[in-house]
């Protein structure tokens, strides 16, 4: 795991039932302990000198004082409650914080249970109950997930891990393959600069070949190098939904204004 160049291998379990547990277990606490607290406030609002101390604080410290007073117990209560809310409430955001980590990818974490199962030359490091445990997928987390998601990146770590793979720390008994995550990024940035060199020059160059045809065809050629785009933008990068829009947008206008400036050399041909 160590040594990882990435420490993309860094998983480990979250333990979503045991936490799941704990925060109930919090919650039914605090839940007992607000009724016995409004229970206490019923009993002083019956009570002259109690209710007092439910107005004026000086008067309720005062009568915190007083052995198995109602107001010493409220007060006994309320630090509890006090160091009670604290725990539940850092649970809840550690608990926040764990949930937002990222899964591990297929790819690591099949590596992650190859190694510690023992499968290949390697053997076995974890036995019993911790071995059952590596058959949970959905209760992993990686500490350091990668940096680039898109369907290429994903699709160059899977299956080009052997040409991709480092001498880092080699060693002869060992299967697993490693690789930084540098290279990857090197392969899809060029592939991406190819991708858009091909989507501007070949629309360019396509529509200067088209420029005897009808408009309508022209027009339909502009159509499918956007959706084109649109599909490639979608594939290669990470962009979200509005920036593939505005791209589209800026993309279809560029070859628009080539066709209507009579750039690729129409001669006035109508549909």
């Amino acid at each position: 795991m160590a040594l990882d160049p990435d420490k993309e291998a860094l998983i480990f379990r979250k333990f979503d039932y045991l936490n799941a547990r704990r925060l109930l277990h919090l919650q039914s606490e605090l839940t007992e302990l607000e009724d016995q607290l409004h229970d206490l406030d019923a009993q002083s609002r019956k009570d002259v000198d109690s209710k007092k101390s439910l107005k004026k604080h000086e008067i309720f410290v005062e009568r915190a004082e007083v052995q198995d007073s109602t107001d010493q117990k409220r007060s006994a209560l309320l630090i509890e409650i006090h160091s009670k809310l604290n725990e539940y409430h850092n649970t809840l955001v550690l608990e926040s914080q764990v949930a937002s980590l990222h899964a591990p990818p297929m790819r690591a974490l099949k590596a992650y249970r190859s190694y510690f199962s023992g499968e290949g030359p390697m053997d076995r490091i974890v036995f019993g109950k911790a071995q059952a445990a590596l058959n949970d997928g959905q209760d992993f987390v990686t500490l350091q997930p990668a940096p680039e998601t898109d369907v290429l990146s994903r699709f160059v770590r899977d299956h080009w891990s052997q040409q991709l793979r480092s001498s880092i720390h080699p060693n002869p008994n060992e299967t697993t393959l490693r690789f930084r995550e540098m290279r990857i990024g090197l392969i899809v940035g060029l592939i991406n600069i190819i991708a858009a060199l091909v989507l501007i020059i070949g629309a360019v160059v396509s529509l200067f070949k088209l420029r005897t045809k009808p408009d309508s065809v022209r027009l339909g050629s502009i159509a499918g190098f956007t959706a084109f785009f649109a599909i490639t933008l979608g594939l290669l990068t990470n962009v979200k939904r509005a920036e593939v829009f505005a791209a589209m947008a800026a993309y279809a206008a560029v070859l628009v204004v080539f066709v209507s400036g009579d750039l690729g050399g129409s001669g006035g041909n109508k549909v």
